[in-house]
């Protein structure tokens, strides 16, 4: 046995141990950045993996891949970008690919897809609207918050504080009274309750539509029918489409050009969609002049199941 072995060493100076722990301290943090890196480096391949391939495309050659496709594999890849956020990768040129190469009921089939899969839902909206005897587009927009079921029809409406006709409340429930909806004003006389005509002149001294006509559902059908009236008339469809950016926001923007009146709403209708997911952001009527005369901004678009009062006139949160 090499008794060199059994050696004692000389003693270690006390600041050779703290020298010691500063590298292990080093190779700790060294461990630790290691691990992080290999961890966002995880993170962003599976990300890129995840990415669908027409994202690196450029614009040009994916106008090529789109117009190739018939057009049910069109409303499939357009669905199918939605569902997997694509389209929030796209940049504005990609975009702009997408919305000249897809026709107009196409563009929108997800938002139809979207109100099949959810016939109930809330949302808040910012409205403007110059009626039939005034000139003048109201510069304080009404701000509602809207509750929504579509088959049997049933709608409620409060008008928010901070705009026009604040603490006003509808209630519409075609299942018990298809003609007539609740309704009472804001401020003092709140505590008078009216069934007012859905039709009647009361009604349309605050709105040219009818109560029915709140919600997607009547937007898309108004768009498939002035489609269907310029096939008709033999008239060609002139959409202009864009992407805007608003608030940090990006999205995609038709303008619909039509003979106006008497067959159509508007002469010109603006519409926009979001892009995280397939719901109207944007709807705007304009005159023969060009002048707006009514314009609705969507905003708090929510799928969530309304509550089961959400249409009882004795809701502890209604005044009726």
């Amino acid at each position: 046995m090499n008794l060199e072995s059994y050696r004692v060493l000389p003693a270690t100076p006390a600041h050779a141990f703290g020298a010691g722990r500063c590298v292990h301290e080093g190779l700790d943090r060294l461990v630790r950045v290691h691990r992080l890196l290999c961890l966002v480096l995880l993170v962003w391949t599976s990300s890129a993996l995840a990415q669908p391939a027409w994202v690196a495309l450029p614009a040009d050659e994916l106008r090529s891949q789109l117009a190739t496709l018939d057009v049910a594999a069109q409303r499939q890849w357009l669905q199918d970008a939605y569902s997997n956020q694509s389209l929030l990768l796209a940049n504005d040129a990609q975009l702009m690919a997408v919305l000249q190469t897809l026709d107009t009921r196409t563009l929108f089939f997800p938002v139809r897809q979207w109100l099949q899969r959810n016939p109930d839902y809330s949302y808040s909206m910012l409205r403007q609207e110059r009626l039939h005897h005034d000139n003048v587009l109201p510069t304080l927009p009404e701000r509602m918050q809207v509750r929504y079921r579509h088959a049997p029809r049933a709608i409620y409406v409060l008008w928010q504080a901070g705009g026009a006709r604040a603490g006003q409340e509808i209630l519409y429930d075609a299942a018990l009274d298809a003609k007539h909806v609740r309704t009472h004003a804001g401020g003092f006389i709140s505590r008078l309750i009216f069934n007012v005509a859905i039709d009647g002149m009361l009604a349309r001294t605050q709105s040219r539509h009818s109560v029915r006509a709140i919600g997607f559902q009547y937007l898309l059908d108004q768009l498939d029918t002035d489609l269907a009236k310029l096939k008709s008339l033999s008239v060609r469809e002139q959409t202009t489409v864009r992407v805007v950016h608003d608030s940090g926001k990006r999205y995609l923007e038709f303008v619909f050009q039509t003979p106006g009146e008497p067959d159509f709403y508007a002469p010109t209708t603006r519409m926009q969609l979001d892009l995280q997911r397939p719901v109207v952001r944007l709807v705007e009527s304009q005159d023969a002049e060009g002048q707006v005369f009514e314009r609705t901004v969507f905003e708090q678009v929510s799928s969530q199941p309304l509550p089961a009062d959400a249409f009882d006139p004795n809701n502890p949160q209604y005044r009726f």
